[in-house]
């Protein structure tokens, strides 16, 4: 069964499951690839809004790479190349049945064989979440969900399945077991946020953004808040990290600055007291949206090149010690190899 929990030192979430598991998932969210975004234009015509903000089909081009990359470890991680676990099945109970047996040795060695066969558990695989990007995936998927149930898709464009979806396993494609497959893991997300940071901050949060238009889709601020987060978090105390869990859950949904212009009193609350708990307890200050804007800006205009990448990867270096969040073990504090083997 697919499973999402927190890492030990909170530093992100952790994907479990076992083949199948994994592969339906990655399947279901390739597919999103393949059909919304895909068929983003004949949903919205305009790139631009009239007053000349971005709309949503250039807000969800951005969200498609962070699909993409969640894409990859999921894959990987049922290929075998990230983590191993063995999941209690409870096999003793087979071990007690064979004790019932013992006046019947057919039944009783078929038991004991069944027993040594699972008696380590069933093999699954995981993969770990670095938590900024754990959010904005979050944030993706609901995307896709709201613009499901908002109507607006997929009854505005037409698709042909059978061709689109030629190279996937189903022979009958149902675009809503995709749905129900994506609905199960926000929900699973969902939870282990809600683990992470408390009931009453989480209630406060999934009521904001249930409420609250999405406007933060830049693609450079969750990489920057990975920086900051591998950097800052890892050296922190737990109660700290839940602050920073809490800080970017709102700041990587909309500008935290604005929680104050918004009717909902208690989540700015929760986001100020956040930011300054993160600002005593830390050398680096909370990375706020506005503040990363304004010194990217003015990084960028220094540069008497075009800016690339390269740039940026050297940009998160300079401001924020940047460390690789692709660390592995170092950063989650795992062992890829089950316990008890």
């Amino acid at each position: 069964m697919l499973r999402v929990t927190n890492t030990d030192n909170l530093m992100g979430m952790v994907i479990h499951g076992d083949y199948k598991d994994l592969c339906r998932l990655r399947e279901s969210l390739a597919r999103i690839n393949d059909l919304y975004y895909d068929n983003l234009a004949e949903l919205y015509s305009l790139t631009k809004s009239m007053d000349g903000t971005p709309n949503r089909i250039t807000n969800l081009e951005h969200e498609r790479e962070y699909f993409l990359s969640l894409n990859y470890d999921i894959r990987h991680a049922y290929m075998g190349e990230r983590n191993y676990e063995l999941e209690d099945n409870l096999s003793e109970s087979l071990s007690d049945k064979q004790s019932r047996f013992m006046n019947d040795s057919k039944t009783s060695d078929k038991y004991a064989r069944l027993f040594e066969m699972t008696r380590h558990g069933n093999l699954q695989y995981s993969v770990e979440i670095l938590y900024p990007f754990a959010i904005y995936y979050m944030y993706a998927i609901r995307d896709y969900l709201n613009e499901i149930f908002l109507g607006e898709f997929p009854d505005n464009i037409t698709v042909n399945f059978k061709e689109q979806f030629r190279h996937y396993h189903e022979k009958n494609y149902v675009l809503y077991q995709d749905i129900g497959i994506l609905m199960l893991f926000y929900g699973l997300m969902e939870e282990a946020l809600t683990q992470a940071v408390g009931i009453n901050p989480s209630k406060h949060i999934f009521t904001y953004i249930n409420e609250s238009a999405h406007t933060n889709n830049d693609t450079l601020y969750p990489e920057a808040l990975a920086s900051y987060y591998c950097n800052a978090g890892k050296s922190s105390t737990k109660q700290i990290k839940k602050a920073m869990i809490i800080a970017m859950a709102y700041e990587l949904y909309d500008c935290g600055d604005e929680l104050g212009s918004r009717t909902f009193k208690q989540s700015y609350k929760d986001y100020l007291s956040a930011v300054q708990k993160i600002d005593v307890a830390c050398k680096t200050p909370y990375l706020k949206y506005y503040t990363f804007h304004d010194k990217l800006y003015a990084y960028v205009s220094n540069l008497s090149h075009d800016f690339y990448q390269e740039d940026f990867d050297e940009f998160l270096k300079q401001e924020y010690n940047d460390t690789d969040e692709d660390s592995g073990y170092e950063i989650f504090e795992t062992d890829p190899w089950p316990k008890g083997l």
